[in-house]
């Protein structure tokens, strides 16, 4: 049996040259987030991957508490495919390395974009399609999709993502601070056993223009 204490989040998020507008806010929006969950009850984990054209590790299992402040610098193009495979993969394993008793009862991951996939040369979306529905059915990961500049809820269902785990946010410093802030929420919400799914509240928040 899993650790019902113990929870693990992986952050996945966009660093693409576009993202250089709302650079400041995303850093806040996850360094509060990461800031948030450390001060809940129980013993958490986190991950955090950020990917542009390439792939980079930023830090990974850490200790809640011991999250360094994220640095945003903007880059490159959108490797969507190959950053979500990489994470995935990467963050499997180790779970499958863990003793049955000392893997977490809750995983959530975090999937942030703020543009469609365009320069990503060792996955398909095939191959993504089925890792997301495999972490989801099978090993019961919890998904959450943020994306700006889209239809966030059509692309994340496009994926096998559910839709109410997906927010489409406006790519502004308010609407990117709010959109963390739900996520949160979410979070909290799933911890007391209500779902993860966004509130229509929470959506109207993501888009609203500053």
């Amino acid at each position: 049996m899993t650790n019902p204490a113990y929870r693990h989040i992986i952050m996945i998020v966009d660093r693409s040259g576009s993202m250089h507008s709302c650079k400041a806010a995303t850093e806040e929006g996850i360094n509060g987030l990461f800031a948030g969950q450390a001060a809940e009850e129980g013993w958490g984990t986190a991950s955090l991957h950020q990917f542009d054209t390439e792939h980079d590790v930023v830090f990974e299992h850490l200790e809640l508490a011991k999250v360094p402040d994220y640095n945003l610098v903007p880059r490159g193009g959108t490797a969507l495919l190959d950053a979500v495979g990489f994470a995935f993969q990467r963050e499997g394993d180790w779970l499958a390395g863990l003793e049955e008793a000392e893997r977490p009862g809750a995983v959530v991951a975090v999937i942030a974009t703020d543009g469609f996939e365009n320069s990503s040369r060792k996955f398909k979306r095939t191959q993504i399609e089925e890792l997301i529905r495999q972490q989801q059915e099978v090993y019961n990961w919890t998904i959450l999709f943020l994306g700006a500049n889209m239809d966030a809820i059509k692309v994340a269902t496009t994926y096998g993502i559910p839709a109410a785990h997906a927010m489409t946010f406006a790519p502004s410093a308010g609407a990117v601070a709010r959109s963390y802030s739900s996520v949160a929420k979410a979070m909290a919400r799933g911890r007391r056993g209500e779902g993860y799914g966004f509130t229509a509240q929470e959506r109207a928040g993501a888009v609203e223009e500053d």
